[in-house]
């Protein structure tokens, strides 16, 4: 997978650049590319494995932007955790609540402030599907640009298990042993 990646790449980086004439390339720098993928374990115990995959990417412009998708796991019946294996339909919907709490409470935001004060897009925030589970919280990963300005960065925004307790799947309160 990573040697075909790599190839795509560079067919990328010469197909963009083949009408590209050798006296355009005195300031070569101009024509960098780069691009970083990493895989990471970010959580794992006995029963459950949560895997960090980063990557970063530039093509040209200001900047590259960079993002980092989570997967979590259970090992015990190895397979990927959903937030339907996570949370109850109840839970689910104490997200977005929980999530602007956390925000709140990370950037120093009242709760008389509007979201956007904190430097958001909108006045609300939405879970997405890009979560990731330790023993103690749930995770939400937002890129940037995906909630908020790249000057933000990516913006994580942690639930601590203890707030959902009351929501949890029994098989997930089994596979971390809350009771």
């Amino acid at each position: 997978m990573f040697l075909k990646r790599k190839q795509q790449f560079f067919d990328g980086y010469l197909s963009d650049n083949k009408n590209v004439a050798d006296s355009e390339l005195v300031n070569a720098y101009s024509f960098n590319m780069e691009e970083i993928k990493m895989i990471n374990i970010a959580y794992q115990s006995t029963q459950l494995l949560t895997l960090a995959n980063l990557s970063y990417n530039y093509s040209g412009g200001a900047h590259g932007n960079h993002a980092t998708n989570y997967f979590s796991f259970d090992l015990l019946k190895n397979k990927k955790l959903s937030l339907d294996d996570i949370l109850s339909p109840t839970g689910k919907n104490q997200l977005r609540r929980l999530l602007e709490k956390n925000f709140r409470k990370e950037f120093n935001l009242k709760d008389t402030e509007a979201l956007t004060e904190g430097g958001l897009f909108e006045n609300k925030i939405e879970p997405n599907k890009n979560f990731f589970v330790t023993g103690k919280c749930i995770g939400f990963s937002y890129a940037p640009y995906e909630i908020g300005p790249y000057a933000l960065g990516e913006i994580v925004l942690f639930i601590p298990l203890t707030e959902l307790k009351d929501y949890l799947q029994n098989d997930f309160k089994n596979l971390l042993d809350i009771h």
